[in-house]
C-alpha cells in the first residue's frame, strides 16, 4: 500500500501515464501557427527526456522552459494557464496547449512538423503506425515497473534508506517483452528508429540509478541500448540528467 501511495505522488509530478492517457488540449485552441514551439520540461521526469529527444530527432525548432517541480512551479497560475493539469511535460504551439501525455505530444509533433527522413519517427502507414502505438502503450506499464523496482519515489522524495529491490521478476518480464519486440527487427517497432524507441529509452535508463546491469539474458536489448545511447543528442537530453539523478539516489542510500 505504501508503494502505491508513493507512486501516486510521482504521478502528480510527471506523466508516467497509463494506456488511457489522452492529450489535454486547451478548450480555446486555435489552429497552431508555425514557429518555435515552447517545451515545458523537468530534468527529473524521464518522459520529458523522451520528448526532448523526439524534438531533437524531428528537427523541430523549440524553446526549452525548465520547470522546477520541486518548488511547485508546475502548480502556479502561470504554468496552469499552459497545462491546467499541472503536470510535465507540456507543449505550447501558438494558441494550442497540450499536456498530460508525453506520448501524445510526441505524436502531435511528428504529425505536425516531421518532414523528410523524420517522417519515419511516426510512420503514416496505418499498419506501421499501429506497431509504434503498441510499443508506446507497453511503455506506460514499463515505466511503472521501473519505478516500482528502483523505488525512486521512496528514495528521492522520502529519503528512505535500506530498501530491498523486490520487483526484479516483474522487471525481467518487461525486459523479455522488449527482447521479443527486437527478435525480428533492429528497433522496437520495425527496421528504423521511431518515437517508441526514444520513449522506452528514456524510461529504461532509469534502471541505471540502482546500477542495474542484468542484461545478459537479453542480448538484443543490450545491443539496442548501446545503439540508442550513441545517438548524438542522448547525452544532452537524457544521459547527463540521469547521471545527476543517480548521484542523488546513491547519496541518499549511502
Amino acid at each position: 500500500r505504501k508503494s502505491s501511495t508513493v507512486l501516486r505522488i510521482l504521478y502528480k509530478f510527471t506523466n508516467m501515464g497509463n494506456g488511457n492517457a489522452k492529450a489535454q488540449i486547451s478548450q480555446q485552441q486555435q489552429q497552431p501557427q508555425r514557429g518555435p514551439v515552447t517545451f515545458y520540461s523537468s530534468v527529473f521526469s524521464p518522459p520529458c527526456r523522451g520528448l526532448w529527444m523526439v524534438l531533437k530527432a524531428s528537427g523541430v525548432d523549440f524553446i526549452l522552459k525548465e520547470t522546477d517541480i520541486l518548488s511547485g512551479e508546475h502548480k502556479k497560475p502561470e504554468y496552469l494557464a499552459v497545462n491546467s493539469l499541472g503536470t510535465v511535460p507540456a507543449l505550447k504551439d501558438g494558441n494550442l496547449c497540450i499536456g498530460e501525455s508525453s506520448r501524445a505530444i510526441m505524436q502531435y509533433v511528428c504529425n505536425r512538423y516531421a518532414a523528410g527522413s523524420a517522417l519515419s519517427l511516426y510512420p503514416k502507414d496505418p499498419a506501421a503506425r499501429a506497431v509504434v502505438d503498441q510499443v508506446l502503450y507497453f511503455d506506460t506499464s514499463l515505466i511503472t515497473a521501473v519505478y516500482k523496482y528502483t523505488k525512486i519515489a521512496e528514495v528521492l522524495f522520502k529519503h528512505e534508506k535500506h530498501l530491498e529491490l523486490d520487483g526484479k521478476d516483474e522487471m525481467k518480464k518487461k525486459l523479455l517483452s522488449l527482447e521479443n519486440f527486437l527478435s525480428k527487427n533492429r528497433y522496437l517497432a520495425g527496421d528504423h528508429m521511431t518515437i517508441a524507441d526514444l520513449s522506452v529509452l528514456a524510461n529504461l535508463v532509469v534502471l541505471d540509478i540502482c546500477h542495474f546491469d542484468d542484461y545478459e539474458d537479453f542480448p538484443k536489448l543490450k545491443e539496442w541500448m548501446k545503439t540508442m545511447k550513441a545517438l548524438p543528442y542522448f547525452e544532452a537530453c537524457c544521459g547527463k540528467h540521469n547521471k545527476a539523478m543517480t548521484e542523488m539516489y546513491q547519496k541518499v542510500l549511502h
